[in-house]
């Protein structure tokens, strides 16, 4: 039985890439796959040397209901990469109602890994395979298969700092503000910066709850940001970056300065 299950997966899973949908003999009735989720919809950001499971889970409906112990999930990432999921429990698919179950897996990944480098970093989409108790297992007739309904993104940690100097300052003198951005460097375990990163300068007085932007910059060499601007306040002064599909929005720790 699970021979002929793991190869109709292999079947269905290429049926899956090419577009066509999984053959059924009622098509009258057919089984589907009707949501799913990857960690509860929530990013999952990753330093060096991290390692971390979440749980995916889907919902799919039959007629005759679904398989309990027959259900695959992978998770489809960047430049073709692929991360399996193991069942949370036995059965795998608890039934919800007559011909309703939900499947529930958990991922690990481990970025001190080997195998995983900076390469992985993005958004990683849900790819699920559902056994109706009906199928046929001499064609594999029945089975179902849902690709990108649900999907995580999965960061590198960024880090990032700042001063600025002198304090106090003088009224109508500059203030020089330095920092770095940092992102986790899955491959050397380490953290490492890099030039063209968009770093915004942000400026909040304690007598009003409100911050503002004061100035956009670029991350020069290694991740370096350096800058001035003309304090007319007491305030605190910080660095924010916002992230990408890849890396973590951070902002650096505050630093108040007088004007005198």
């Amino acid at each position: 039985m699970r021979r002929r299950i793991a190869a109709a997966v292999t079947g269905a899973m290429a049926l899956s890439v090419l577009g066509a949908p999984a053959a059924r003999a009622d098509l009258s009735s057919p089984a589907v796959i009707t949501g799913g989720s990857v960690n509860s919809g929530r990013d999952l950001v990753l330093g060096p040397d991290s390692r971390t499971s979440f749980e995916v889970s889907f919902t799919a409906r039959d007629d005759s209901g679904i398989s309990a112990d027959h259900a695959e999930v992978n998770l489809l990432g960047p430049n073709g990469h692929r991360l399996q999921a193991d069942p949370v429990s036995r059965p795998v698919c608890a039934p919800v109602n007559s011909t309703t179950s939900t499947c529930r897996f958990t991922v690990t990944v481990d970025t001190g890994s080997a195998r995983i480098d900076n390469s992985w970093a993005g958004t990683w989409r849900l790819w699920a395979l559902a056994v109706p108790n009906d199928w046929n297992p001499a064609t594999g007739e029945g089975l179902v298969t849902r690709s990108g309904f649900a999907s995580v993104r999965i960061k590198r940690k960024s880090t990032l700092t700042m001063d600025a100097a002198p304090e106090p300052v003088a009224a109508g003198r500059p203030l020089a503000i330095l920092g770095a951005l940092r992102f986790a460097d899955w491959g050397s375990g380490g953290y490492t910066g890099s030039a063209g990163h968009p770093v915004r300068v942000v400026f909040a007085s304690p007598s009003s709850p409100l911050y503002r932007y004061v100035k956009d910059l670029e991350t020069g060499a290694n991740g370096w940001v350096l800058t001035t601007v003309l304090p007319d306040a007491d305030g605190s002064w910080w660095l924010a970056y916002n992230g990408t599909e890849s890396t973590s929005w951070v902002y650096s720790a505050d630093d108040h300065v007088d004007v005198r």
